[in-house]
């Protein structure tokens, strides 16, 4: 199975953070923004290493205004709901070869709560696909 960091990197990314092993405040400060999709304590370490005007956008919970009008940064928090128009577009990109999508591994319909348990394991780069007949 290949590496996480690895994988990213393939894709482009300049700087793989460990998030095991590091701590993403130690290494990056001064951003301009940040994208917090996991939550948690996430939000106000995250607020710590934005610049002055920076942004934090979260997909989880509601960021403290506060804390973000004390730091001049903006929080926001989004949430999507696609519409059919919009997964159609997506399909066509697919189909185009403009979008790619990383499938790390499918599982067949009956074994949908080993498809569930991989994912929380979170080692595997990529979607997990239920396979359906």
């Amino acid at each position: 199975m290949p590496d996480k960091g690895d994988f990213l990197r393939e894709l482009g990314t300049d700087q793989v953070i460990d998030a095991v092993g590091e701590r993403f405040e130690q290494v990056v400060d001064h951003v301009d923004v940040v994208l917090d999709l996991v939550g948690r304590d996430l939000a106000e370490r995250s607020f710590n290493v934005l610049k002055p005007g920076g942004r934090y956008v979260t997909t989880i919970g509601e960021p403290s205004q506060e804390a973000a009008k004390k730091r001049g940064i903006q929080a926001y928090t989004t949430f999507t709901q696609p519409t059919v128009e919009e997964l159609n577009q997506i399909t066509e990109l697919i189909d185009a070869g403009k979008l790619k999508v990383f499938v790390g591994r499918t599982f067949p319909l009956e074994e949908t709560q080993a498809a569930l348990a991989f994912k929380q394991e979170g080692v595997a780069p990529g979607k997990v696909g239920i396979v359906v007949d």
